[in-house]
């Protein structure tokens, strides 16, 4: 029985580029805009050409901030991720074959939260990720992995190698001194 094993490594030479920006628009005395967007222009191993990581195409954040009274703020979080593509070449070099080649679509997030400031001290916040539930499973490692001799694969799932959990509900205390 011939059994393989792998070691991870960095990579020797890497290329990263990207363009971000920021937007901030007051809207009014008590409403407040902020934006920002990453471009990724690259993200590869300069030896084979090979994507580094599934990282989205884009990424845009949008927050909108309202101050209801002196001690009351709600937010509302929108955020927008681009498609995701898998690396080129499989963990032996060889090029990606069937489901190792699937990418993640676009897909957004919606974000509600609540601040009360109830003393000058202390303040909660609750609030509640991914409003409208999206949900994206993780359906493998990133590369088919397997043994000729038995027949026994494991197939890659491309891009599809890490989970969106769904709306999430969360409650905080802050404290300030």
């Amino acid at each position: 029985m011939q059994t393989d094993i792998y070691q991870w490594e960095n990579v020797p030479k890497a290329v990263v580029e990207g363009l971000e920006g920021s937007l901030n628009i007051p809207v009014s005395d008590a409403i407040n805009w902020t934006n920002n967007i990453t471009y990724m222009l690259q993200s590869k191993n300069k030896t084979t050409g090979d994507r580094l990581s599934i990282i989205p195409e884009y990424t845009l954040n949008s927050t909108l901030s309202w101050q209801v009274h002196q001690d009351v703020s709600v937010q509302s979080t929108f955020t927008w991720y681009g498609k995701q593509q898998p690396k080129k070449y499989n963990y032996k070099g060889q090029p990606a074959t069937g489901s190792e080649k699937d990418e993640v679509s676009p897909y957004s997030i919606v974000g509600l939260s609540a601040t009360w400031d109830v003393t000058k001290n202390v303040s909660l916040t609750g609030g509640v990720d991914n409003v409208f539930d999206k949900r994206q499973w993780r359906a493998g490692n990133a590369q088919t992995t397997g043994n000729d001799a038995t027949g026994a694969y494991m197939y890659g799932a491309g891009a599809y190698t890490y989970n969106e959990p769904g709306r999430t509900w969360y409650m905080g205390v802050n404290t300030r001194f």
